[in-house]
């Protein structure tokens, strides 16, 4: 298991803020309550974590949320929100056994609640017990790409209030936002006007897979940026007392460097699995031009998203401003893929994480 590496926030009674989390480096503002950073603890499970003195009221505003005032939590993404793969292979075998192509919602790292798991939601339970949200199980993906993307394929009992679906790209946002809504104004076990819910948003890696192609298939980052705005604007107007986490996307095409000497990932790139994404497996001479484009494009995909972040953040006369938060995380902005051990990759596809690693991004998010 991972091992907990805790700080602290101590604010207004211990108060966990929004604008207290982790924040990219940029010129962004103080937050406006004050902070004080206590040195880390390192744990080996969440329930040595020290309790949080009781509050004596309920928050009123986003800007005073502690980890146990969050009563829902939900997610919009792709895949890897999704847990495809993230189970892996009893053994490096043809033929594959048939489950092994599910979406392993219950141990995605952002929204799985699997007994035992290593995930968000089970490390915030530690604080707030009655969270509800989190996807369990596994079953047969759910296929969102572009304009082929399915009605119908939601299975509310396992994926809850964890919208993703595999091959998501930016553009299918708002459909995801549609079952979200739709889930948490049905629940019988959320106020939808009263709870304070966190919503993780990850998204852009599937857009960046084709972002090396001369064709109008993937958004550029102007475009990105107005698809984006577009969703945060529809959540603030859709869902009341909600915080977004948006996280940074990370370089992909990294695990051309990790995987392309492994025989196990040669051969599923032989048999046909370079699909997954074009611009990151492109062998031969044109491979690393490829890779670059790619990766550009995912920067600036970051860095548009951080304009509109800090541009909401900084609007203090917003009608919303108590209600409603959003914050960039910046826990994969550092992270260089190619430098991690293989087993951190799924061994159905070699490409997306495996479960040690959504046990290892889990504990990073919290």
């Amino acid at each position: 298991m991972a091992r907990l590496s805790i700080f602290l926030l101590i604010a207004s009674a211990a108060s966990w803020s929004a604008n207290a989390l982790p924040q990219p480096q940029t010129t962004s503002p103080a937050p406006e309550i004050p902070v004080v950073l206590v040195p880390s603890i390192a744990l080996d499970t969440i329930k040595a974590c020290p309790n949080l003195p009781r509050r004596p009221s309920e928050p009123t505003s986003v800007h005073d949320l502690r980890m146990d005032d969050i009563k829902v939590i939900a997610a919009l993404g792709d895949s890897i929100t999704a847990g495809w793969f993230a189970k892996g292979l009893p053994e490096k075998k043809f033929p594959f056994p048939v489950n092994a192509i599910n979406e392993d919602r219950g141990i995605a790292f952002s929204m799985g609640g699997d007994p035992n798991a290593v995930t968000l939601p089970n490390l915030m339970k530690r604080y707030q017990p009655d969270l509800v949200g989190a996807s369990t199980g596994s079953h047969f993906p759910e296929i969102c790409y572009g304009i082929l993307c399915f009605p119908f394929q939601y299975k509310p009992e396992q994926d809850q209030l964890n919208a993703a679906q595999s091959a998501a790209m930016v553009v299918n946002l708002e459909h995801e936002l549609d079952y979200l809504e739709r889930q948490l104004k049905n629940r019988k076990d959320v106020n939808f006007e009263k709870d304070w819910k966190l919503i993780n948003l990850l998204i852009g890696s599937n857009d960046a897979c084709l972002g090396c192609l001369d064709l109008p298939v993937h958004p550029t980052p102007d475009q990105y940026a107005k698809l984006m705005r577009s969703l945060i604007t529809d959540i603030r107007k859709r869902i009341p007392r909600v915080v977004v986490n948006v996280m940074q996307q990370f370089n992909v095409s990294q695990v051309w460097d990790l995987t392309n000497k492994d025989p196990w990932c040669a051969s599923l790139r032989n048999i046909g699995l370079i699909f997954e994404c074009n611009c990151a497996f492109l062998p031969g001479p044109q491979g690393p031009t490829t890779r670059i484009l790619m990766d550009t494009l995912v920067q600036n995909y970051n860095k548009e998203m951080e304009k509109i972040v800090e541009e909401i953040r900084n609007d203090k006369t917003r009608e919303d401003y108590d209600s409603f938060a959003i914050v960039m995380d910046p826990m994969f902005s550092g992270v260089s893929v190619k430098e991690w051990p293989i087993a951190m990759l799924s061994d159905v596809d070699c490409f997306h994480p495996g479960i040690r690693a959504h046990e290892i991004m889990a504990v990073a998010l919290w």
